[in-house]
């Protein structure tokens, strides 16, 4: 007990000065910081993300997976450049890189687009290297800047293409083992089994350009729309922010989230209505604020970065 105690105000010290960098950062640069429901009517419409389910009032509610689509209304009042820290929740298997609950900071720059974003991924974690004094070699060196394409080629000697043929991918997944034949499944199993963990090793390194199906609700690439303007981080072989140039057409919007949405449940049509109005054209990127403490202090569990974690749920009750 008196070890979980020592530990509790080490965390909190930490934790204290990580956000309060965090935050110098983005309102030095003129961001303006707001607030957002955790409680919601809707949920991101990503396949790859599961809400909490909450029952009020006798409806159904849900805790936010990330604040994303209320900071795009924001943006619609054309406020300018803004950021939010909160708490996100997932309801996802405990690993050594996910709780439950966890802490996110998402951004969105207006007039910007996903590279642009690379720009304040190098400005915040050189503010927070220098000034704790933590990982500033690592993170001042040149960063990798590589395309999908060519990171997945270098380590499954696999074209990425070759994916969008059912042929081939029968005969990729035949020899790997796999039992699933569907695009992303492939694509999910291969990248974490070979590339994945190369990643960010020696140096930072982004990823960009997804296929629409890996795109999030990412803008397509005007010379090659079957592509996004999709951008991910990562560092030591840990993915830490994803980001992207935004979609601001209402019917682009909807058309990806009945192409690529959830089916059966409702999506947010009242974000419709926002868009329809006009969001400036902007990039947005969710980071994961836990998992970067876990980079900077060198932790293998994301619970060494938490106060109050599932797992100290499951010791205590």
């Amino acid at each position: 007990m008196y070890e979980d105690i020592e530990k509790l105000k080490d965390i909190y010290r930490f934790r204290s000065s990580f956000i309060g960098l965090i935050r110098k950062y983005f309102v030095s640069a003129g961001v303006i910081e707001v607030d957002t429901p955790i409680m919601t009517p809707f949920f991101s419409q990503d396949l790859n993300i599961s809400p909490f389910k909450v029952n009020y009032s006798d409806r159904n509610y849900y805790l936010a997976t990330s604040p994303e689509f209320f900071l795009k209304r924001i943006l619609v009042s054309k406020i300018g450049d803004i950021f939010e820290i909160t708490h996100a929740f997932r309801d996802d298997p405990i690993t050594s890189l996910h709780n439950p609950e966890f802490l996110i900071l998402e951004w969105y720059r207006i007039g910007w687009n996903y590279l642009d974003l690379i720009k304040d991924l190098k400005g915040l974690l050189k503010e927070l290297a220098n000034s704790l004094s933590l990982k500033e070699r690592y993170i001042n060196e040149n960063w990798e800047v590589i395309t999908l394409e060519e990171v997945f080629y270098k380590y499954t000697n696999i074209k990425l293409n070759d994916l969008f043929d059912e042929k081939k991918r029968e005969e990729i997944a035949k020899k790997e083992g796999f039992g699933e034949r569907d695009f992303e499944t492939i694509f999910h199993k291969l990248f974490l089994t070979y590339v994945e963990r190369n990643l960010g090793r020696e140096r930072p390194t982004v990823i960009y350009n997804y296929p629409e199906i890996l795109g999030g609700f990412a803008k397509n690439i005007k010379n090659n729309p079957k592509f996004t303007e999709r951008v991910e981080l990562y560092l030591s072989g840990i993915e830490i922010a994803n980001g992207y140039t935004e979609i601001t057409d209402p019917k682009e919007q909807k058309r990806r989230w009945d192409k690529y949405g959830k089916k059966g449940y409702p999506y947010d049509i009242d974000f419709l209505r926002y868009l329809e109005y006009g969001m400036p054209p902007c990039a947005g990127i969710a980071l994961g604020i836990d998992r970067l403490m876990m980079f900077f202090l060198e932790k293998e569990e994301i619970t060494d970065v938490m106060p109050f974690s599932f797992k100290y749920f499951s010791k205590k009750w």
